[in-house]
């Protein structure tokens, strides 16, 4: 399957050491998604932007509701949400079934 633009939002430190939230886009494949990559990327794009560890991330597959409301609602930093489109169902189909396996 082609890769796909998945939202990762992350929870992490600001180069002042305050707590902010980062949302950004990642391109992957279901197999690096089930694998985890896309958290390693969105990681180390973070770094050179200047965020700091520890850094939690959350995939658009993962996010509890109200966290994909609030970077809706302008809440998070970060990538845009008039440009985001929804992973597509046969990219998420194959990226939980091999995930749970």
């Amino acid at each position: 399957m082609k890769a796909s633009k998945v939202l990762v939002i992350t929870f992490c430190h600001d180069s002042n050491g305050a707590p902010t939230a980062v949302a950004m886009f990642c391109q992957a494949t279901a197999k690096r998604v089930r694998e985890g990559e896309h958290y390693e990327r969105v990681f180390a794009a973070l770094q050179i932007r200047g965020y700091e560890a520890p850094m939690v991330h959350f995939d658009e597959m993962e996010a509890p509701k109200w966290m994909i409301d609030d970077w809706k609602g302008g809440l998070i930093d970060g990538a845009k949400y008039k440009n985001w489109k929804p992973l597509p169902r046969a990219f998420l189909k194959e990226a939980r079934e091999r995930k749970s396996n």
